[in-house]
């Protein structure tokens, strides 16, 4: 069981027995990304988007591209313009929108990671 307090220290699972020392509530799935951003004070928002915005350390592209991207069903097909024979990914076919969605919004709804 996870802590839903925002400021508890128990918020992310380490033990659940002690968060009954600071009167919350528990939940039985996992903290996400989401709700580890929402339960940041300001300075380790800012810490976050900073990284984000200048170190350009999104969080998200890489494993979203590993489990879709990697796995995208490809489709012989001539391209219209060049005539060449290629592989086109399913995205290709959908105004380069990803039947899965996007990869911010995949990341901020998995678990987060300690």
């Amino acid at each position: 069981m996870y802590c839903t307090g925002k400021r508890c220290p128990m918020q992310f699972g380490f033990d659940v027995k002690r968060c009954t020392l600071h009167n919350c509530s528990y939940r039985t799935k996992p903290i996400t990304n989401a709700d580890r951003i929402r339960a940041m004070s300001d300075d380790e928002l800012a810490n976050f988007l900073l990284n984000v915005a200048y170190a350009g350390s999104d969080p998200w592209a890489i494993p979203f591209a590993r489990k879709f991207c990697d796995n995208c069903p490809t489709v012989e097909g001539t391209d219209p313009v060049t005539e060449f024979t290629m592989d086109f990914h399913e995205c290709e076919f959908s105004d380069g929108k990803c039947p899965h969605g996007t990869d911010i919004v995949w990341w901020l709804q998995q678990p987060a990671e300690e």
